[in-house]
């Protein structure tokens, strides 16, 4: 047993960190309403229905996963959230892979300390993939999706698994990833102009396709541009009800980008949980205006990688079309748990090369 724990060490400590926020998670659900209760069968809509009923593009999808466990299994709620938190601690071993492959590295030090191991200990990312729902399953698919692409895998099953299945369930999602993978590739593999033609015109079919679901299951279902502003527009102002309302609708594009990545910060905190936030959106702060400077400083002799160019389109997209449809501090923590992350091991990367460079030129002088 010593002997495993000395070898699998980091791996333990870790998901021991990450079961500490199931149990966390799965408390809170039990006293506060939650979403987690619909995807367990506990609500009223799943009433009446069987399985085949669920397999639907959209939230449907996640009640056809459950279904097996949740009503024919009969297991209980606490179980949900045992198995989804390890979906979750899946999702964050393939992040951390990612993160290794990008960086070439498992270490980036700073005045004789390994920085880049809190990268993985983010509460609010354990807390979202410790939760019985979507967070979990689309971080999962994400990260392996990136993984793969990463590694040049084209071929592996998983990685059009989950490309398939993140689809399925959040085409929206989906649509904010696979235009900067497909942009990208088109752009910067040397590829014959008639195989990229072809796979041009695919992937843009494919992209139409998810904007037609999510015109769809948002209920906007009309082509119209005034009226998805319109319902975007009656989105936002649906949060002035909540305790974490943002006026967003009177921000300028930088201070929704401060609100959407960085808050709730201490001015905001009214609980311990709010507090915790604030403490890593501080730090998160920190490294974005460390590693945005070392980019602007050194962006002429800085190469991003392929990865590093989908992760960023994928950011811009996700900012820009969510700050369109949310307006509330709890729903920016959660959404964010899906493109955050990434940006932040782009930053680090950039942030390595510049130590590495520096201490070249230092051992050379």
């Amino acid at each position: 047993m010593k002997r495993f724990f000395k070898a699998y060490k980091n791996l333990c400590l870790l998901g021991a960190y990450h079961f500490f926020f199931v149990i966390l998670a799965y408390y809170y659900a039990l006293h506060h309403p939650a979403d987690s209760q619909l995807y367990w069968f506990k609500k009223e809509y799943t009433t009446h229905k069987n399985w085949l009923d669920f397999f639907n593009v959209g939230t449907d999808f996640i009640l056809f996963i459950n279904y097996a466990f949740a009503k024919f299994l009969q297991l209980p709620f606490w179980f949900g959230f045992l198995l989804y938190g390890a979906i979750g601690f899946v999702g964050i071993l393939q992040f951390q892979k990612l993160a290794y492959k990008i960086l070439g590295s498992k270490e980036i030090v700073v005045r004789n300390v390994n920085v880049l191991p809190f990268l993985f200990y983010l509460p609010n990312l354990h807390y979202w993939t410790a939760n019985l729902g979507k967070e979990a399953l689309c971080f999962l698919w994400i990260s392996t999706i990136l993984l793969k692409l990463a590694q040049q895998k084209y071929r592996s099953l998983v990685l059009w698994l989950s490309l398939i299945c993140l689809f399925i369930l959040r085409p929206h999602v989906f649509l904010m990833l696979f235009f900067p993978i497909l942009v990208v590739y088109f752009v910067y593999k040397k590829w014959n102009w008639k195989f990229k033609v072809g796979i041009s015109m695919l992937g843009l079919f494919v992209c139409f396709l998810c904007y037609y679901y999510f015109l769809i299951l948002s209920r906007v279902n009309s082509f119209s541009w005034a009226r998805l502003q319109h319902f975007n527009e009656y989105s936002i102002l649906s949060f002035r009800n909540s305790g974490s309302y943002v006026p967003i609708l009177e921000y300028t594009y930088p201070e929704k980008f401060f609100a959407f990545f960085f808050r709730p910060m201490f001015l905001d905190a009214y609980n311990i949980f709010m507090a915790v936030l604030s403490i890593e959106n501080l730090v998160l702060l920190i490294v974005h205006l460390i590693g945005v400077y070392v980019i602007i400083r050194n962006f002429r002799s800085f190469k991003f990688l392929m990865i590093e160019k989908i992760i960023i389109g994928f950011v811009c997209i996700a900012f820009l079309l969510y700050i369109q449809r949310y307006a509330g501090l709890g729903i920016f923590v959660r959404t964010k748990v899906m493109i955050q992350p990434f940006f932040m091991i782009v930053l680090l990367n950039s942030i390595f090369k510049y130590l590495t460079l520096k201490r070249e030129h230092t051992h050379h002088d």
